[in-house]
Order: structure tokens, then C-alpha cells, then sequence
């Protein structure tokens, strides 16, 4: 059976790292952003700092190792984006998150899919996907920028730094949400080509793209 390629290695890798680098922001942040209710996760952060400095407490050592963790992950993130943004916005042309069609018909072959468990008339990629897809990349862009205001918030005035920390708790708590949908969507039993594609081989069996992304082999077959 004849195999289609649907994301290169680098994509993949992209993909992977990405969702490391949230589990980190999530355990970081959440502390951060709600101590009362996530204190608890400073306790763990709080172990290796008493090796350094033994009389601190959970709350001060744990908060300081927790934003440490958490500023080196976005300076991770900012490193390992660069080239793969660079490389994507090459190629912004041949991009499949664009709209295809009206928002009604998206929706509609949405339902189509998972509610009447028929294939659809897809794209390479959905109306949720796209759309997690653009919430991803904007939300991604304003967590650096405002990330990076507040690691240098002594360079900038204090309202600026304050709306910074608005807008980066904002995009933190719409992370919350849109990545368990993610990952839950990505363990449907319905999207398993998907997630094979995903994390083992990069690729649709031909016949699948054929029947549920229609749309997208027809853009195959008009390059051929």
C-alpha cells in the first residue's frame, strides 16, 4: 500500500519537544500563577534546593527553583522555535491550516465525522485543527514576547511589565485548556492514523487520504 507523506521529521520532532517543553511550563507555572492551590508541587522543586541552602522553606526555595526551571524552558523554546518558524514560514504558502470553504461547512463535516463516525470532506487537516493550529501560533508568539518582558522587566516600565504578566497568564490559561483537548483528540480512536503518522512514520496510507482528506488529494493530484 502506498504511503503519503504527512509530516517531515522535523515537524515531528518539533511536535514532540513542544509537548515536553509544556509539561515543564505546566509544572512551573502552575504554582506561579495559583500558589494556593499548586503549592504542593513546590515541594518537589524544594528537595534538590535544600542540599544548597537547608534552612529555606518549601515556599521561597520550591517558588525559586520552579521560576529557574521555568525560565530556562522558555529560553529553550525560544532556541529550538527559531529554526523550525524560520523554516515554516518559508514554505507559508503550501501551509494546509488555511481555511478551506465557509466556517458552516467545517463545522458541519466535523459532526460528520465524529458525531455520524462518516468520512468527511477534510482538508489535510479539519476546522479544529486549523483552528488549534492558529491558537497555538498566536498564543505561542504572545507567551515569548510577554515571557521575555517579564525575565527583563527591570528594562521596561512597570506598566508595561504588569500587562506582560496579564496576557502571559492569559495565554498560560488557554494552554490549559486547548492542550488536554489536543491530546485527548489525538487519542480518539478515530484520529489512530493521525497519531501513527505523528509519532511513527510520517505518513497516511494512501487510501485513507483518499476517502477521509479528500480535499487534500485533490491538491496531490493537481501538483502531480
Amino acid at each position: 500500500m502506498q504511503e503519503i507523506q504527512t509530516f517531515n521529521r522535523f515537524q515531528r520532532t518539533f511536535h514532540m519537544h513542544y509537548l515536553h517543553f509544556m509539561f515543564v511550563f505546566f509544572l512551573t507555572g502552575l504554582p506561579q500563577v495559583a500558589p494556593h492551590a499548586f503549592r504542593w508541587l513546590l515541594y518537589f522543586f524544594w528537595i534538590p534546593f535544600t542540599w544548597f541552602s537547608p534552612e529555606t522553606t518549601y515556599l521561597s526555595g520550591g517558588m525559586k527553583v520552579a521560576m529557574v526551571f521555568h525560565r530556562l524552558a522558555g529560553l529553550g523554546l525560544i532556541v529550538y522555535a527559531i529554526p523550525f518558524a524560520l523554516r515554516e514560514i518559508k514554505n507559508m504558502a503550501s501551509w494546509q491550516i488555511w481555511p478551506e470553504g465557509g466556517m458552516a461547512e467545517g463545522i458541519r463535516e466535523l459532526l460528520k465525522h465524529y458525531i455520524g463516525f462518516k468520512p468527511a470532506n477534510f482538508g489535510k487537516y479539519n476546522i479544529g485543527q486549523k483552528f488549534l493550529a492558529w491558537t497555538t501560533i498566536v498564543t505561542t508568539a504572545i507567551m515569548i514576547v510577554t515571557g521575555c518582558i517579564l525575565m527583563f522587566k527591570d528594562a521596561f516600565e512597570p506598566n508595561t511589565w504588569r500587562w506582560a504578566r496579564f496576557f502571559h497568564d492569559v495565554g498560560f490559561f488557554i494552554f490549559l485548556v486547548i492542550l488536554p483537548i489536543h491530546i485527548y483528540m489525538a487519542l480518539h480512536p478515530l484520529n489512530r492514523k493521525g497519531y501513527r503518522a505523528m509519532f511513527e512514520t510520517g505518513t497516511f496510507p494512501e487510501e485513507y487520504v483518499k476517502t477521509h482528506h479528500p480535499k487534500w488529494w485533490g491538491k496531490l493530484q493537481r501538483k502531480l
